[in-house]
């Protein structure tokens, strides 16, 4: 699991419609949908102050395991990350 607290990467627009959500970066206009799921996730993180955290209140809405749902959590991060759409900042 990861460290540190995530952030929305500076001049990104995050949007909220109807359970999913959108990012667009406006310096570089990439642009990311997600579905319900990602958009508990990142509102999870963005909301928690740590990965453990995130994870935690993550588990208690949905039935899943544990290393699958930190993998998920990863493998999202580290695509939006890679995308210039979050940073993670280290504690």
């Amino acid at each position: 699991m990861r460290s540190g607290t995530v952030k929305m990467s500076p001049n990104v627009i995050f949007r909220e419609i109807a359970g999913e959500s959108i990012l667009l970066n406006l310096d570089t206009e990439t642009y990311w949908g997600l579905d319900k799921v990602g958009t508990d996730i990142l509102k999870s993180l963005l909301e928690s102050e740590t990965f453990q955290h995130a994870q935690e209140k993550l588990k208690s809405v949905y039935d899943i395991d544990p290393d699958t749902l930190s993998q998920d959590i990863d493998d999202l991060v580290r695509s939006l990350v890679d995308a210039g759409l979050l940073v993670v900042e280290d504690e």
